[in-house]
């Protein structure tokens, strides 16, 4: 039995001819509107985060190339405690807003910005301590120092300073000792000979990495390990909740090296009160946070210990820098311990 069907009709679909229209001005499909006629540039970026109960800002949102032409950065009412001082890598930024958030202090990191505005307040910021002598200090009010570590770094701080610096010291964005010398990511298991006749010129780790290493690794140098899909342990976020990426210490007797000195976990820290971020005037004091590579670096911060201090020394006719105790040792990596003298057999076993 046949059913009566209704036919179809079929017709070729067509563009429309006409195109939007803005203000009386026709604007071309494949060209934005905002972009013609809000003043918004195609190689400019405004990022708004507002009201959005952000506790951490991302990582990738400092890693280089990927937002360099932000502009316009707010987060305002958010749950932000910290900001990293990875911030400073947003070269493009001009104006930043972080108010009405829980942010205590700001990184150091932040005053080698450069800004056309930045609002901070309200934010429940640290008070500045009761000074004994207020003119010692000038206008400056500095902290006393915090210790993070001993007097000298864990081995762990000492090999993680050493694979992240780079394989030129003289050109500190050129490739790490990691990526240089090691397969990446890192294969965590006994090396077998496919991996060998894979990388022959590389270094297979043999064993499982600690917790600590293992994120600190991620966070300085992403996509350098493998991340297990389950959250870190406790003793993890207990060590790596400061390690955002790799950091400079800004003491000035490292200058004489050409480049900052680099540390994962810092060893000191301290804070001072600026009246000036990013250059752009404060209205009053806000608190900023240095961190040390050793114990001893953030004295520089105490204008009455500033004589103190070894500064470089420059030739003016040779127009070379001489620094006293000058070492070999660029990066930093090897730590100077002075031990007490001793013969051989005070280390026999006994």
């Amino acid at each position: 039995m046949r059913t009566s069907t209704t036919p179809i009709v079929t017709r070729p679909l067509h563009r429309a001819s006409t195109e939007p229209t803005v203000w009386g001005k026709p604007v071309a499909r494949t060209q934005s509107v905002a972009t013609i006629h809000l003043g918004l540039p195609k190689n400019k970026i405004q990022l708004f985060l507002s009201h959005n109960n952000l506790s951490v800002l991302p990582s990738s949102l400092f890693r280089a190339g990927n937002l360099e032409n932000l502009t316009v950065l707010s987060l305002r009412n958010n749950n932000l405690t910290y900001l990293p001082p990875e911030i400073n890598r947003l070269i493009g930024l001009e104006e930043f807003s972080v108010g009405q958030n829980r942010i205590q202090y700001l990184p150091a990191e932040m005053l080698q910005m450069k800004l056309k505005s930045l609002h901070l307040i309200p934010n429940p910021f640290m008070t500045p301590p009761p000074s004994r002598d207020p003119h010692s200090l000038g206008s400056s009010t500095v902290s006393k120092t915090t210790r993070i570590t001993g007097s000298v770094p864990s081995l762990a701080e000492l090999l993680l300073r050493f694979l992240l610096s780079p394989v030129d010291p003289m050109t500190p964005d050129s490739q790490t000792m990691l990526e240089a010398h090691y397969e990446l990511p890192i294969p965590e298991e006994p090396a077998s000979h496919l991996t060998k006749q894979q990388c022959p010129s590389k270094i297979h780790f043999p064993a499982s990495l600690p917790p600590f290493v293992r994120s600190a690794l991620n966070a300085c140098l992403p996509g350098s390990v493998y991340l297990d899909e389950e959250p870190d342990s406790p003793t993890a976020n207990r060590h790596t909740d400061d390690v955002t990426g790799i950091g400079m210490c800004p003491s000035p007797l490292h200058q004489r090296h050409g480049t900052p000195r680099l540390f994962v976990m810092h060893a000191e820290e301290r804070y001072t009160w600026e009246a000036m971020v990013a250059g752009v005037e404060m209205g009053g004091s806000v608190p900023v946070r240095w961190r040390g590579c050793k114990q001893g670096c953030l004295d520089f911060l105490n204008p009455s210990e500033k004589a103190q201090l070894q500064l470089p020394i420059m030739d003016p006719e040779n127009g070379v820098t001489e620094s006293p105790n000058d070492d070999d040792d660029p990066m930093g990596v090897v730590q100077m311990v002075q031990l007490a003298p001793a013969h051989s057999e005070d280390f026999d076993d006994e």
